[in-house]
């Protein structure tokens, strides 16, 4: 069963990993890391995402900041360095001049070519509340508790059963 991490755990873990995703950067990309990493307790569907801002008048796009998801980081530090590096890789992209978005052959090549994960490739384990339809018995893990809803299948009431890691 996965547990939450206490404040200090969380420290330890974002420091070795802005410090592996500086090694990385250096070997990888020949550069500094020059934006912050921070854990965002509010990210659930999406275990990491690199912020950018554009320039109104040039039309500069530059780095702001990488988020972890501090789901991501109770399932490990090995899962949560593999974010990383895919958001490290966004960020280096983006500071060549390269097209770094998640579908482009460049960003895609980039993560296959140092075996870092792509979008949508990993799965964090996470709190879901369990609902079961009370007619037919089917069940789904989802993020929220969903009060008043009906399962388009049978009719039947989706009732709330608890919570589970999964």
């Amino acid at each position: 069963m996965m547990k939450e991490l206490t404040a200090d755990q969380i420290i330890t873990m974002m420091n070795l990993l802005r410090a592996e995703g500086r090694r990385f950067l250096k070997a990888e990309f020949d550069m500094e890391l020059e934006i912050p990493i921070e854990v965002n307790g509010r990210l659930k569907r999406a275990l990491g995402n690199f912020h950018y801002k554009k320039d109104r008048r040039t039309g500069e796009m530059s780095a702001v900041k990488i988020n972890i998801s501090k789901v991501v980081l109770q399932n490990g530090y090995e899962m949560a360095l593999d974010v990383l590096k895919h958001e490290l890789i966004h960020y280096a992209l983006l500071e060549k001049g390269i097209p770094n978005d998640d579908r482009d052959p460049e960003f895609i090549q980039a993560c296959t070519s140092r075996e870092v994960a792509l979008t949508d490739t990993i799965q964090a384990k996470q709190k879901k509340a369990i609902m079961v339809c009370d007619k037919c018995g089917h069940e789904w893990a989802l993020l929220r508790r969903r009060n008043g809803c009906t399962h388009r299948g049978c009719g039947g009431a989706l009732v709330f059963k608890g919570r589970e890691i999964r």
